[in-house]
């Protein structure tokens, strides 16, 4: 029993015959009567039956008929909630993002998305190490940009970029007269470190300690901005992944030719995720987007 066989029972009702009921709903009369055929089948007893002066409704009829109305009120009912529902969960987009991240994404990545896509309600919230290992159990927030490790149960990759250490030093800082150092060269001389773990730190610490480096600075991503000031006036230099130091004049790369460490930095999404169309509609937009961005870009890792 399905609501198109109690339609037409019900229409069929109200128009007092097939044929009246096969005009009103644009179908054939055999159309109609082969469905209430199939109905009377299924609940195993007659619901009309023919007299002379036309189809009536026999008793068990009559006791349907006392149900199908507010039984396809509900149904109607329940089909405009969720229709209601999916269309406007469709265009919603939840992200998450680490506290620090979007210094590493071309300008303007976000906003304009947002403007290129008003009908999509987007959502950003930005979360410190902490808060953000503790809000990504989170099932509303589908789509994270992070560094480091993550959960591999939980989430697929979207992009990935792993990046390689190297030193950041002022331009007038003696260390940038060279093209490469070693650890060693960085014994005695004020050093920053990023304080937070980018699945990094277990290998660099151990680096440090064979040869005696400890930093003067611990500083979080989200203090790039400090960080890069402290290098460029020649008071520390600094332990970097990334093109973010190109954007402050005065700071210069220096290779280390002895430290072979690399972290991660990614977009995830959740695997449990319906791919609606504002999730479609971004990930195509990162996509093209980054595809662009040969030095800032992340790669594809699908």
């Amino acid at each position: 029993m399905d609501n198109r066989q109690l339609l037409y029972f019900k229409t069929v009702c109200e128009e007092g015959g097939f044929t009246k009921a096969s005009e009103k709903l644009y179908i054939s009369p055999q159309g109609i009567s082969k469905a209430i055929h199939k109905l009377e089948d299924e609940l195993g007893v007659p619901l009309f039956e023919t007299t002379p002066i036309g189809v009536m409704l026999t008793e068990y009829g009559v006791a349907l008929k006392s149900h199908v109305a507010p039984y396809l009120t509900q149904h109607n009912y329940i089909m405009d909630h969720m229709s209601s529902m999916r269309n406007r969960l469709n265009y919603q987009l939840y992200i998450g993002v680490q506290s620090g991240f979007c210094d590493l994404l071309p300008k303007g990545f976000f906003s304009d998305f947002i403007t290129g896509n008003p009908d999509i309600h987007t959502s950003i919230k930005s979360f410190d190490d902490d808060a953000m290992a503790q809000n990504m159990n989170d099932s509303s927030i589908k789509i994270w940009f992070c560094s480091g490790t993550y959960d591999k149960d939980l989430f697929d990759v979207l992009f990935e970029r792993r990046q390689e250490l190297f030193l950041i030093a002022g331009e007038t800082h003696p260390l940038a007269k060279k093209k490469s150092v070693r650890m060693s060269d960085l014994i005695g001389i004020p050093l920053i470190n990023i304080a937070s773990d980018l699945g990094h730190q277990s290998k660099l610490k151990l680096n440090m300690s064979k040869v005696g480096v400890a930093p003067q600075y611990l500083l979080n991503p989200a203090d790039r901005t400090l960080t890069m000031e402290l290098v460029a006036r020649g008071i520390a230099v600094s332990f970097h992944g990334g093109s973010f130091y190109k954007n402050f004049p005065g700071i210069v790369r220096i290779e280390i030719e002895d430290l072979n460490v690399e972290f991660s930095e990614g977009i995830i999404i959740r695997k449990d995720t319906y791919k609606t169309d504002a999730i479609k509609r971004f990930v195509e937009y990162v996509e093209r987007l980054l595809e662009k961005e040969n030095d800032t870009g992340v790669k594809a890792s699908r």
